[in-house]
């Protein structure tokens, strides 16, 4: 897969490769560091309540940007964090729930690398 861009594109769009797949620049992060660790994080409970006060979702020290609303907060740990909240005291790997959007982003990102490297669309490991 060959991707051109023109002057009208955004730094980050893919640049051409010659040797097949996306070549892509690094814009927002620097080679070695965890983006992450560049974010503020903090523990806080997430909580819905329906209209009559009860809480139809909890769960308690979840990890999250702390510029980010409690909304956001109640939203992406209700919807999005995976696995059982029944067995929210053990590690995502061993059966139980994510409790961190550092964790929800790692998934996602690794899934969506690997399913590029698997199908050809990086044109070196560094593109991934």
């Amino acid at each position: 897969m060959t991707t051109t861009t023109d002057k009208h594109t955004s730094p980050a769009s893919p640049i051409k490769s010659t040797k097949g797949g996306l070549s892509i620049k690094r814009i927002f992060s620097t080679q070695g560091e965890n983006a992450l660790d560049s974010v503020d994080w903090e523990r806080r409970d997430a909580v819905i309540k329906n209209p009559q006060g009860e809480s139809v979702f909890e769960q308690k020290d979840v990890e999250f940007p702390t510029d980010w609303s409690l909304l956001a907060t109640n939203v992406v740990a209700s919807k999005y964090f995976y696995g059982d909240q029944t067995n929210a005291y053990l590690d995502p790997d061993e059966g139980g729930r994510e409790y961190s959007l550092r964790q929800l982003i790692h998934r996602v990102t690794r899934t969506i690398t690997d399913w590029g490297h698997k199908q050809g669309y990086f044109s070196t490991q560094q593109d991934a």
